[in-house]
């Protein structure tokens, strides 16, 4: 019975030791990327170019098929051309949101018209905390292919 015992503690004291990983996202960071996402997409259907610029760090860089832009002051035509050409944003949903230290990401998908057209894409964001805000320093926006699973 002793050995029984001596052996089930064994196993089970590794596991009790083990610390959680440093990649875990905490709920208040989880939200706070979540507050991001849904900040880009509250503020672009809101046509407020100043409020989405704002959720980029100043040296950001954002890649879509249009071309690499470095820094808030590029990045703020293609974003005014998105809105010009009437595009509304319908959902940006995560597929993934986590974060280590100072560094956060969000993966997904999006949905977005541009008159009766409907656009699927898929995008990736880097965040880094800056004093108590999250700001995004890389962007990667591309369409989905037909076909593809959105």
């Amino acid at each position: 019975m002793k050995c029984l015992l001596f052996a089930c503690l064994m196993l089970i004291l590794p596991v009790l030791g083990q610390s959680q990983p440093a990649s875990t996202t905490s709920r208040s960071v989880a939200t706070d990327v979540s507050q991001v996402r849904e900040g880009w997409l509250r503020n672009f259907n809101a046509r407020d170019t100043d409020a989405v610029l704002a959720l980029y760090a100043e040296d950001a860089t954002l890649v879509t098929e249009a071309g690499v832009f470095h820094g808030r002051g590029a990045i703020r035509p293609w974003v005014q051309a998105s809105m010009d050409q009437g595009s509304r944003l319908e959902s940006i949903s995560a597929d993934r949101e986590a974060s280590s230290g100072n560094l956060a990401y969000g993966a997904g998908h999006s949905r977005r018209w541009v008159g009766q057209e409907l656009h699927l894409g898929r995008y990736l964001i880097v965040m880094e905390r800056m004093g108590s805000n999250w700001k995004i320093v890389e962007h990667f926006s591309m369409n989905a292919r037909p076909g593809e699973k959105n």
